[in-house]
């Protein structure tokens, strides 16, 4: 039997030598390694005005009726009935601000 170890010394030493130039070039093209408190601070602080920003969004309200249309509550923009009662809208087209139709509320005179 062929002692297998001694043959794999010139493998060896083509992997040492790729290696080191791998880590060479990698210190030449990437000098330094980003800072990870830095971007986990900055990933927060976006995620924390994006909770903010839907938590205003969050609760559902009702569409105020005018007769036969209606108004979004928040920005008092005028949300025509074939869109609230065949389309079925979740959101008004203005402001984002989620809605329902409540079919039990009397029209506001």
């Amino acid at each position: 039997m062929r002692d297998l170890v001694s043959e794999w010394n010139p493998l060896d030493t083509i992997l040492y030598k790729l290696d080191t130039a791998v880590a060479k070039g990698k210190e030449f093209f990437f000098p330094e390694e980003p800072d990870v408190e830095s971007i986990i601070e900055i990933e927060t602080n976006y995620l924390m005005e994006e909770n903010s920003r839907l938590k205003e969004l969050g609760y559902p309200k009702p569409v105020k009726n005018f007769g036969g249309n209606y108004s979004c509550p928040k920005c008092k923009m005028e949300i025509d009935s074939v869109l609230m009662e065949q389309y079925r809208i979740k959101h008004c087209p203005e402001c984002g601000q989620r809605i329902f139709l409540n079919k039990y509320r009397k029209a506001v005179e």
